[in-house]
């Protein structure tokens, strides 16, 4: 899994997020982008790595470079 977060004091809802990858991304009504990948709209939450290369794509296109990627460690049980 990742965790994405997005920098709201940063975010001027510009919304080429919600465009690239719309299942992880959605403007608000106060027109920020938010992470609705939990269900609801919040600044951070659980995304599921089948949307890692939209995720990607997302953040490098944000003209205010404030979303953020953060990969979780795998443990592998076998080790």
């Amino acid at each position: 899994m990742f965790t994405v977060w997005i920098d709201q004091d940063l975010c001027t809802g510009v919304g080429v997020c919600a465009d690239i990858c719309p299942s992880v991304f959605a403007l608000g009504n106060d027109g920020l982008a938010y992470v609705t990948a939990d269900g609801a709209m919040t600044d951070r939450g659980q995304v599921d790595p089948r949307h890692l290369d939209d995720l990607v794509d997302a953040a490098e296109a944000c003209p205010q470079e404030c979303i953020f990627i953060e990969i979780e460690d795998v443990v592998d049980p076998a080790a």
